[in-house]
């Protein structure tokens, strides 16, 4: 059976840039993906939902099974079949949205560190500013609603990134 699914709170900023990755409204990941081992010990059979904005939420279509997922935090294996558990707990809600978080972050520094090689800024004394037009960029990119906050974040983001990982030409992958 398809078409199970649950509503994740996100955020406006990162709902925005989740779509215009996945081309689509409802992420299908695969069942043995990370983001399904953090959803299924979050599920639960209530039936009340935890109400959000519309263009906060996004839909993840959850594998129906009943396989066993171990959950490194508190060690246990969870026993999980999606048919009756589809509502995620408000720590449900907070980890997703960090597990995108972290994943709108990597993109972007990976992002921001070719764009950094790529103009040749490491000898420029302007470099603030051009990495800055970047972020810009970026954001225009994934059709992000932008404004001065969220562009001094991201860049400072990026600027500690890049200090921490100085002896890398680029950023360090992480699996």
């Amino acid at each position: 059976m398809e078409g199970l699914y649950v509503k994740a709170h996100v955020g406006k900023k990162l709902r925005q840039y989740l779509l215009n990755s996945y081309q689509n409204g409802i992420i299908t990941p695969p069942r043995d993906s990370a983001l399904i081992g953090i959803i299924k010990p979050h599920l639960e059979l209530s039936s009340e939902e935890i109400e959000f904005p519309d263009d906060e939420i996004i839909l993840i279509e959850l594998p129906v099974n009943s396989e066993p997922v171990y959950h490194h935090g508190n060690k246990k294996v969870y026993f999980c079949n999606t048919l009756w558990r589809n509502t995620l707990s408000e720590l449900g809600h907070r980890r997703v949205k960090q597990f995108f978080e972290n994943f709108f972050k990597h993109a972007f520094r990976i992002y921001m560190d070719g764009y950094y090689e790529a103009q040749g800024l490491y000898k420029l004394d302007d470099a603030r500013m051009k990495v800055k037009d970047g972020v810009v960029q970026y954001l225009m990119q994934y059709h992000i609603d932008f404004d001065e906050k969220l562009i001094s974040a991201l860049t400072r983001d990026w600027w500690r990134h890049r200090d921490l990982n100085e002896n890398y030409k680029f950023s360090p992958l992480v699996c």
